[in-house]
């Protein structure tokens, strides 16, 4: 039998190694350049992705500022009135095409054109046009809109006024009273009334005492209309006057000339201007009494009684 021996410690065991063929090598390569080709696809469209939105946002941020240049420049409230030589907006380009339609295209253009800014252009196209360097509002209606101005002309108010009160035409003379503004107005329009007919009459009395006697609520009207122009009922006597004083003796008057005050100071005053009521004459000049209680003299061939 043979001998029992021991293994020997030293000697190493064998490992069975794998064979590695050239099919083996061909599919661990395609599945490597499989996965490294899909990264590269993946990365590819995300980078590609990312430019196409930064664009996009790039595009929207200009489109927006463009938009809201244009919204800025006729909403920014530098239209308001009056229209003056820096105003930009929606009504400049309005008031620039009525200039246009008025002195005609080629002028405009050498002028700015119809840009929607006030500039000197602008300027000079209002004077060649006859108008100043401001536009307010009821002249930017007038040269866009065409609206009518009134003219205030005291003979002509009159004699309409004269011929309202002869027909009774209670609507008539309310609207030709609204055109009279103040008591100076009154005043110019009044003197041109009393050279009208055969019988010099003032406008309060031939409306209140003899045109409209009989009719309560047009007296209440007309009396309105008085009040608001700046004339004073006396209650107890009942008389209209200019002063609101005794309404005999108030004076005008009917040029440029000067008042002398308690101090003896020189004041100069217009045509047409209400002083008082009269309160004495001596050496040419006319003491009166004014509305504020106040006392002056004014050269007695300069005034007349209202």
């Amino acid at each position: 039998m043979p001998k029992n021996t021991k293994p020997n410690s030293k000697e190493k065991p064998k490992i069975a190694k794998s064979k590695i063929t050239p099919k083996r090598v061909f599919i661990v390569t395609l599945s490597f350049g499989a996965l490294g080709g899909a990264i590269y696809l993946a990365r590819k469209y995300y980078l590609s992705h990312k430019a196409s939105n930064t664009d996009q946002d790039t595009t929207q941020q200009k489109t927006s500022t463009s938009s809201s240049k244009t919204y800025n420049f006729f909403s920014s409230g530098g239209d308001s009135f009056p229209l003056k030589r820096g105003s930009k907006g929606q009504r400049v380009m309005q008031l620039q095409q009525a200039l246009s339609d008025v002195l005609g295209q080629a002028v405009i253009a050498q002028n700015g054109g119809v840009d929607g800014s006030f500039g000197k252009g602008t300027e000079d196209a209002l004077k060649l046009a006859g108008y100043g360097k401001t536009v307010s509002e009821s002249l930017f209606n007038q040269i866009v809109k065409n609206e009518p101005t009134i003219v205030f002309n005291p003979q002509d108010l009159a004699s309409k006024l004269y011929n309202g009160a002869r027909s009774e035409n209670i609507n008539a003379v309310l609207e030709l009273l609204k055109q009279i503004k103040d008591v100076p107005s009154y005043t110019a329009v009044n003197n041109e009334y009393q050279k009208i007919g055969l019988v010099k009459k003032r406008i309060v009395t031939d409306l209140l005492v003899k045109a409209f006697s009989s009719d309560s609520i047009a007296k209440d009207n007309i009396k309105a209309e008085f009040t608001r122009m700046g004339l004073k009922l006396d209650p107890y006597t009942e008389r209209w006057s200019l002063s609101g004083m005794n309404g005999l003796k108030d004076i005008i008057t009917i040029r440029d000339t000067y008042v002398v005050d308690k101090n003896q100071n020189r004041i100069r005053v217009s045509k047409n201007t209400i002083l008082g009521n009269e309160q004495k004459v001596s050496n040419g000049m006319t003491m009166f009494k004014a509305i504020d209680n106040s006392y002056g003299t004014v050269p007695t061939d300069h005034v007349k009684y209202v």
